[in-house]
């Protein structure tokens, strides 16, 4: 920072796996996080809190493979001391949480990671986050990257799996992309064994009355989808691209219980991030893409109504699956070879392959199909039948068997396909961009610039909170 602020610097701190089995959550650490700083220190806060989702198709995930960023600037004579303090902050929100539920923090399942790096941000954080997003990355490689970086602090205690989501959450900030934003509120520690209690039509309303958000409900299945259904502290988060439509849902969203906290954080769900241009020939397993593709053989329904179609481009072939409960399915049964499609998903292992899981079809060419039958009869007018393969057709009225005949074929008008298909919302990942955001993306990022921490989050009963 320059100015009066000179003696400020600019601190990227990344978290990811803060949460327990079934109970916390790392937005929630985050929120904790960032108020205990600036009890600590004179912070200035330079963006809202980041939210990353990362590969959704990991198989060690949690939940939404979240991980957040905070983006702050202290006094640059705290740098020595920033790890430790937040290595104490975090120990001290395990040790309340833990105390609280009456559950044991040296459980096999708890593998935190924190980050903390220093401006000018390193060209290695971009990268790890590009990785962590559409492909599989080693918690160990990533550790060795950071650890000979000189604007890399490692915290001492934090050092588990979550250490890649950390890193990658970090890097967000380096990539020209999309974003979007998501008040999240939570719950009473009190309550965390408890159903939600969140009035269902005031959803409806805030849904209705807004223009910009998405994804708080599920017409089809008339779901409300806000709202979590774990143990963690989240009470409901709402979605959109307006910081401002999003705040209206503390009043507009009515609850019959104490909201004990509100953070807003930028985020990369609900943007596509993580679909890149691939072709066949690169897929492996858990790696996310966008292929471009021919039919290359009928649809295959499989129990449980799932369907399977081989497809292929020009550096091989797989098996596209499409899930029942994503109601892609449905165009799936009326693909035919030929057809020629683009795919959104990602590639995982299945029944000793490598399959693609379709997340969105877009229909981009149809092939034009025939039905044809055998002709009349030349002498008696009757419908002619065929004798079998390479054996020609028979008359059964009058006898004659005849080879060689031309069929009476004509075109089979199919229905029009050709437009985009996708799941309705409550079977849609975080990542993917639900259609009405389609036309209104971020070309960039916001660049760095002190935003008021009463207007990013808020604790409102702090003997509630933890």
């Amino acid at each position: 920072m320059t100015g009066p602020e000179q003696d400020y610097c600019v601190v990227h701190i990344g978290l990811d796996d803060i949460d327990l089995y079934q109970f916390g959550c790392t937005t929630h650490a985050a929120t904790y996080l960032i108020h205990e700083l600036s009890k600590l220190l004179h912070i200035h806060l330079l963006d809202y809190l980041n939210l990353v989702r990362l590969n959704p198709s990991i198989p060690w995930k949690t939940r939404g493979n979240g991980a957040v960023a905070i983006r702050i600037a202290i006094p640059c004579r705290y740098i020595d001391n920033i790890a430790e303090l937040t290595q104490r902050i975090i120990d001290d929100y395990y040790a309340k949480l833990c105390k609280h539920l009456g559950i044991d923090i040296a459980e096999p399942h708890v593998n935190p990671g924190i980050v903390i790096a220093l401006n000018p941000l390193p060209p290695i954080y971009g990268h790890i986050y590009t990785k962590a997003l559409t492909d599989v990355v080693l918690p160990e490689v990533v550790l060795d990257k950071l650890m000979k970086n000189s604007n890399t602090l490692l915290v001492e205690r934090y050092r588990g799996r979550g250490i890649v989501g950390a890193a990658a959450a970090i890097g967000w900030v380096l990539h020209f992309s999309d974003y979007t934003y998501e008040l999240i509120t939570y719950r009473s520690k009190y309550r965390y064994l408890e159903p939600r209690c969140v009035d269902e039509s005031s959803v409806y309303l805030f849904n209705d009355t807004t223009r910009y958000t998405f994804n708080n409900i599920d017409i089809e299945t008339n779901r409300i989808l806000v709202t979590p259904h774990g143990f963690d502290p989240v009470l409901y988060g709402v979605r959109g691209d307006d910081v401002f439509e999003l705040i209206k849902a503390l009043e507009m969203i009515k609850v019959c219980e104490p909201i004990s906290a509100w953070t807003i954080f930028r985020s990369n769900q609900g943007t596509d991030a993580h679909i890149v241009e691939r072709s066949v020939n690169e897929l492996r397993s858990y790696r996310t893409a966008r292929l471009r593709l021919r039919i290359l053989g009928k649809p295959i329904v499989i129990p449980k109504g799932h369907v399977i179609v081989r497809a292929g481009d020009s550096t091989g072939v797989i098996d596209l699956v499409f899930f029942k409960p994503s109601k892609l399915d449905t165009v799936a049964k009326k693909l035919q070879i030929g057809d020629e499609v683009v795919v959104h998903g990602h590639a995982k292992p299945w029944a000793h392959e490598v399959c693609f899981h379709v997340e969105k079809i877009i229909v981009v060419k149809q092939t034009r199909t025939y039905i044809c039958k055998p002709p009349r009869c030349p002498l008696c007018g009757c419908r002619l039948t065929k004798k079998g393969f390479g054996k020609g057709y028979k008359c059964l009225c009058c006898g004659r068997s005849f080879m060689n005949i031309e069929l009476e074929c004509h075109i089979d008008y199919r229905e029009n396909l050709k437009k985009l298909f996708m799941p309705p919302p409550s079977e849609q990942k975080h990542l993917i961009k639900p259609l009405n955001r389609y036309g209104r993306e971020h070309k960039e990022h916001l660049p760095l610039k002190e935003i008021p921490l009463d207007t990013v989050t808020k604790i409102v009963e702090p003997l509630l909170f933890l």
